[in-house]
């Protein structure tokens, strides 16, 4: 005996929609070829998939180092608030002798703290978003620095985006 046209909708239906939620969340979490999520630390914070863009969202682009640093909880999360100091300027307002504070997620708080920071020691490129009340934060976690090894500057494992060669010339950098 054959089912009823009745009996047949509630299939069709359930069919139809998930074949339409997953359309759905394909195109949310799908952008080219490359999971849009692929690669950034947080879904909280922008990520960058060219190096125009990434050198576009920063106020400054600096090489240097960290003076000195401190870490708190005056926003209510674990956070360090370092000066850096300017010993190259690719982008922004600022000269070399200057120094630029930052603050971001004390590394090892949590998924938006940034890896490979070491305000011990080495030397980094740093692109920052300069807050209008004073201060400034790494572009993201993922890409706001370059650590910087034998002259030349170096992504971390998770951020495949180059600096441009421009940038690197005017940091000094190969």
């Amino acid at each position: 005996m054959a089912a009823s046209p009745v009996q047949r909708r509630p299939w069709i239906a359930l069919v139809v929609g998930v074949l339409a939620l997953a359309g759905v969340f394909g195109v949310l979490l799908w952008d080219g070829g490359r999971l849009l999520s692929s690669g950034s630390s947080s879904a909280d914070e922008p990520y960058y998939n060219s190096t125009v863009d990434l050198e576009g969202s920063a106020d400054l682009i600096v090489r240097g180092g960290f003076v000195d640093s401190r870490e708190h909880s005056d926003r209510g999360w674990p956070e360090v608030t370092a000066t850096l100091r300017v010993d190259a300027v690719a982008k922004g307002e600022v000269s070399v002798g200057d120094t630029v504070e930052v603050s971001y997620a004390r590394p090892g708080s949590g998924p938006d703290a940034p890896d490979g920071l070491d305000p011990d020691g080495g030397e980094y490129v740093f692109l920052l978003v300069v807050w209008p009340e004073g201060g400034s934060s790494l572009v993201n976690t993922t890409q706001g620095f370059y650590r910087i090894e034998g002259g030349r500057a170096v992504a971390g494992e998770d951020n495949p985006v180059p600096l441009s060669s421009t940038v690197r010339q005017q940091l000094g950098l190969s």
